[in-house]
Formats: structure tokens, sequence, C-alpha cells
């Protein structure tokens, strides 16, 4: 019977800390998407749910233990296809495009410093 609270403390403590990630990462996401702005006419929104996200986390974990790894993939795909639905831009895409006079030779030069630095930018 001891055994059986601790294992009960165990998975509570378990799902209440995946709770708490998915929860902040969520929070953090919206966040951070709904800080970001390009020339203040693009915005973008970020409606993910914690809830759903911790489902999606848990059902991922579950997908990748019973196929031993080879699964993990699939998890990834999962992931990113949740929180690109999750994801919009609004605003003019049009006048970006239009106004937008970035010089190529600046872009590529910057691309071929970061891949020789082998520098990685990500938000999430």
């Amino acid at each position: 019977a001891l055994i059986g609270i601790f294992m009960l403390i165990y998975i509570s403590f378990f799902l209440l800390g995946w709770f708490v990630t998915a929860y902040l990462k969520a929070c953090l996401r919206n966040y951070q998407f709904g800080q970001t702005d390009i020339n203040g006419q693009l915005y973008m929104v970020s409606s993910v749910k914690p809830l759903a996200f911790m489902g999606v986390m848990l059902s991922n974990m579950l997908i990748i233990v019973f196929s031993f790894g080879l699964a993990t993939p699939v998890a990834k795909v999962r992931m990113a296809k949740f929180l690109a639905q999750a994801t919009a831009v609004q605003g003019d895409i049009e006048s970006i495009a239009t106004n937008n006079h970035v010089s190529v030779s600046k872009t590529a030069i910057a691309d071929d410093v970061a891949d020789a630095f082998s520098v990685e930018i990500g938000v999430m």
C-alpha cells in the first residue's frame, strides 16, 4: 500500500510538472509572438492553449516511448503542425513586400557569416 501511495505521488508530481511546463511554454510563446511586429505593419499572433499544448506533449511522449524512439520525427511533425495552426500573421503583407528594399548581398553575407560560425537563432 505504501508503494502505491508513493507511485501516486510520483505520477501526480510528474503530471504537475508537465502542466507547469506546458503552461509556461504556451504563455511565453503567446507573449513573444504578441510583442513581435515588423515596421509596425505586420503583427504575429500566437493562440496556443496550455491544456492543448500539454495534451500534444503527453501524446508525443507516449508515441516516442511506445515506438522505442522510432516515431520521434512523427512527434516533431505533430508539434510543428500544432504550433503552426496556432500562429498567424496580421497586417498588410503587400505593403511590406513593396517597401522592402533590403540589399540581397547584405542578406547573403549575413547568412554566410552565420553559417561560418554555426549560429542558429530560434524562438522555441
